[in-house]
Order: C-alpha cells, then structure tokens, then sequence
C-alpha cells in the first residue's frame, strides 16, 4: 500500500501524489504533473461539451440547472429541509451547471468485494 495512514484520516492531494510517485516510481514532481494533467484535461473536456467516460471507474459530466424561484429569508440565506419560512420572499436563482460523477457498477461491486474481504480479514485477526 503505497499511502500510509490510518483508516478514518483524510488523504490529501499530497498524499495522493506521493502514492502516485512511489507506485510509479518516479518523482513527486512528475507524478504532481501528472495528476495536473488528468484533471486539466478532464476540465477541458468537460467545458468544450463532453462526458468523460473512464472505462471502468465512472462517468463525468456537467448538467445544466434551469433557472428557478427559491425561498429565501430576509437575510438572504435558503431555508435547510424542515426550517420553518418566516418572512420569505422568491427570489430568481440563474441557470448553472454542476459537475456529476456516475460511478461504474463495476467498480462499485469491486470495491464492495474488497471491502467485505478486508473486514473479514480483520475480524479473523481479531479472534
């Protein structure tokens, strides 16, 4: 395993590169170039118009969200599921895009599998 932390600790950017480079055996700097390089041209991509479809691992995509009226307060902050709307007014949000990601079935049930048998691994080292 080539990033070394415990299991509840968030991997940063830099603990990804460094996983990178050292499975890669190369350099930081080239494995940092490298990661700048896969999302910049998934940026571009995406911006000109296209899905990216990464075989095996999950679909990215830009969906356009139509213009709507939305509940806002007096303070201009909307209101979370459940608030009670006191003193609301409509206010017109503008269309935007937001980034999706569809992960592949088949990724998915393989990190499933590996999970499962991680655990069960660990439970038998336990006892």
């Amino acid at each position: 395993m080539a990033i070394e932390k415990e299991t509840n600790d968030c991997i940063t950017k830099r603990d990804f590169i460094q996983g990178m480079a050292k499975k890669m055996n190369m350099p930081y700097g080239v494995a940092s170039h490298a990661y700048e390089a896969f999302w910049d041209e998934i940026d571009e991509c995406l911006i000109n118009g296209h899905i990216v479809n990464l075989y095996g691992r999950g679909t990215f995509s830009l969906k356009l969200r139509k213009g709507r009226l939305a509940e806002r307060d007096a303070s201009g902050k909307g209101y979370g599921a459940g608030s009670p709307i006191i003193d609301g007014v409509l206010v017109e949000k503008e269309e935007y895009f937001t980034l999706k990601f569809n992960c592949s079935k088949p990724w998915r049930q393989a990190m499933r599998k590996k999970m499962k048998e991680k655990l069960e691994a660990e439970s038998e080292s336990e006892t």
